[in-house]
C-alpha cells in the first residue's frame, strides 16, 4: 500500500484499537481535508497481502475542522468521531465532514 502523500507538518497517530488520527495543521479548507480523506480511502480500497493471506480492510473517516467544529482537541475529536460513525453507518469506505 502506498500511503497518501503527507507533508512534514502532518501527523498520523494511533489513538487506540483501530482508530487513528491524521492531523493536518496547515489545512484550513474543507476541500483540502476531503482530498486527503479521499486519498486515504483509495489507498485502503485494495486488498493487503500478509503472510500469503489477502486481507480486505474498510475505512471510515470523520473530518473536523478548527475552529468550526471545535476550539480544543477534545471537541474536535468528538466532532470527528460523530462524523466517522455517520460514515460507518452509511456504507463504510467513505468520509463525512462534521456538522457545524
Amino acid at each position: 500500500m502506498k500511503w497518501p502523500d503527507l507533508r512534514k507538518s502532518d501527523t498520523v497517530a494511533r489513538i487506540g484499537g483501530d482508530e487513528f488520527v491524521v492531523l493536518l495543521p496547515e489545512t484550513s479548507l474543507a476541500k483540502d481535508a476531503v482530498n486527503t480523506a479521499q486519498k486515504i480511502v483509495q489507498a485502503f480500497s485494495k486488498p493487503f497481502s500478509v503472510d500469503g493471506h489477502e486481507l480486505n480492510i474498510t475505512t471510515s473517516i470523520g473530518i473536523a475542522l478548527y475552529p468550526e467544529n471545535g476550539r480544543d482537541m477534545e471537541d474536535l475529536l468528538k466532532s470527528a468521531d460523530s462524523a466517522m460513525y455517520f460514515a460507518k453507518e452509511h456504507g463504510r469506505n467513505n468520509y463525512k465532514l462534521a456538522e457545524d
